[in-house]
C-alpha cells in the first residue's frame, strides 16, 4: 500500500516546528505527532509522523542531521533517532532513542 496523503496542521506553540538544512526537512508538531515535512521538491510534502505522545506536542528540535527531540503535554521528552546515514527520509529507519 502507498501513502496517497498525509493532513495535519501545526500545533500553535511558539516551539513547534524545526528546519534542518542539511536535509531539507522540517519537523513540526501536529497534536501527539511529530511530523516530517519534505520541503525540498517543487510539492512539499509529509513523508510520515512519529507517534508515541499521549498528549499534545509543544516543542520539536533537531539535534542534528538524524536526531530530533519532541516535548509533549504528557510531560514526556522523546529522543528520535534515524538508525542509517542517509536514511532520514524512510520511516522504519526512525526509532526512539
Amino acid at each position: 500500500m502507498e501513502t496517497e496523503a498525509i493532513a495535519t496542521n501545526l500545533n500553535t506553540v511558539f516551539k513547534a516546528f524545526d528546519f534542518e538544512p542539511h536535509t531539507g526537512l522540517v519537523a513540526y508538531a501536529s497534536a501527539n505527532l511529530v511530523c516530517l515535512l519534505d520541503q525540498s521538491s517543487e510539492h512539499p510534502r509529509v513523508l510520515f509522523t512519529l507517534n508515541e505522545h499521549k498528549d499534545r506536542v509543544n516543542a520539536v528540535r533537531w539535534l542534528n542531521s538524524r536526531q530530533i527531540v519532541s516535548i509533549s503535554a504528557d510531560k514526556s521528552v522523546i529522543v528520535w533517532g534515524c538508525e542509517e546515514d542517509g536514511g532520514e527520509k524512510d520511516y522504519g529507519k526512525w526509532k526512539v532513542q
